[in-house]
């Protein structure tokens, strides 16, 4: 297991998938997570499980600062 704090400036992106799952936890700020009409958005206080080779992107609607606890260990 991974756990590490990333740092999104408002408006930066970045495609999924990744080769492991991961779950964010949301500690202030604002992302959008997901695939077109299935995408959320999660804020300061949500966590979101973003499973390996999940769809879409994710997008910084504002900055944000996510815990991230990704399975296995990268």
């Amino acid at each position: 297991m991974s756990a590490y704090t990333a740092i999104f400036a408002a408006g930066a992106r970045a495609d999924l998938p990744a080769s492991y799952a991961e779950v964010w936890v949301v500690l202030d700020g604002a992302l959008l997570v997901g695939a077109g009409s299935d995408a959320v958005t999660v804020g300061t206080g949500d966590f979101v499980h973003v499973p390996e080779q999940a769809r879409g992107i994710v997008e910084a609607v504002e900055d944000t600062t996510v815990v991230c606890v990704s399975v296995p260990a990268h």
